[in-house]
């Protein structure tokens, strides 16, 4: 298949001004989604290996796929499909009576949570990244953690996200580095016993939340998120133990790539491949 180096004219025409016949490892093609306007990369190994639409219900691929670096369906254990080392405390267990896609979701009694062992990948420094998944808090109005990344919010922490800002209220609140130095409070609380669908998304120096495909907040920050050799705790913080979450958490995923820069609607069953 040809490739054309385009050039953009003064009329904003993009005109092909160069052939070649092969494609180099690093070479990739932007898409734009034209009902959301959101842009996919599509690397050369999406195209070899073939792609479906979106990922949709059948968990196919996707064109962001190798920008995932932890993806968790909880479908019927708690393998990561990125093959990160996962542990288990306490008695989570996989849900078949609840859950969002998939067959099954994580359940967690408030004294259990998994853990997935610190690797480079999951390091997000300054790139653009998303993190989300599905919650089903069997609680309202209490602090409670979604998943976290440090060992001690004050002295060692990447990341976090939970039910909290600013007065424990329930809401949701994303924070990073220590002390909380970046810092996205909402006035969002999910719903007791029903599903939401929660993301955190920088894009460049903006942060969002969104819950439901709606944006709760955002904020700004040139700073890098800081690195940390913790785990990070999916339903609990290591120096919070009381604040383990109580219900069901399903298809968490992170992704160094920005995938919604916009409201949007919620996916389906996350991707396998």
């Amino acid at each position: 298949m040809p490739l054309y180096k385009a050039q953009t004219e003064s009329s904003g025409i993009i005109i092909p001004t160069d052939i070649r016949t092969t494609a180099n490892d690093s070479d990739y093609i932007l898409a734009v989604d034209s009902t959301t306007q959101q842009l996919y990369k599509i690397t050369k190994a999406d195209l070899l290996a073939g792609l479906s639409s979106s990922g949709g219900s059948s968990g196919g691929g996707t064109s962001y796929f190798a920008d995932v670096v932890l993806l968790l369906p909880f479908n019927t254990n708690t393998v990561d499909i990125k093959g990160n080392i996962i542990t288990t405390s306490g008695a989570p267990t996989i849900d078949t009576s609840i859950f969002k896609y998939g067959g099954g979701s994580l359940h967690l009694d408030g004294s259990s949570y998994v853990s997935v062992a610190n690797a480079s990948p999951l390091a997000l420094g300054s790139s653009d990244f998303t993190i989300e998944c599905w919650v089903y808090p069997e609680f309202s109005g209490s602090v409670k953690d979604i998943a976290t990344h440090r060992t001690n919010y004050a002295t060692d922490q990447a990341w976090s996200i939970n039910t909290y800002s600013p007065s424990g209220l329930g809401n949701l609140g994303f924070y990073a580095n220590n002390s909380n130095a970046i810092a996205l409070t909402t006035s969002y609380a999910p719903t007791a016993n029903a599903w939401t669908h929660i993301a955190i998304v920088r894009s460049g120096n903006t942060f969002t939340m969104y819950a439901n495909g709606n944006s709760i907040g955002s904020t700004s920050s040139s700073s890098a998120i800081q690195s940390t050799s913790a785990d990070i705790h999916i339903g609990n913080a290591p120096d919070q133990g009381s604040e383990n979450w109580v219900g069901n958490i399903d298809d968490f995923e992170i992704t160094k790539f920005a995938k919604y820069t916009a409201n949007f609607t919620p996916p389906t069953q996350l991707p396998t491949s």
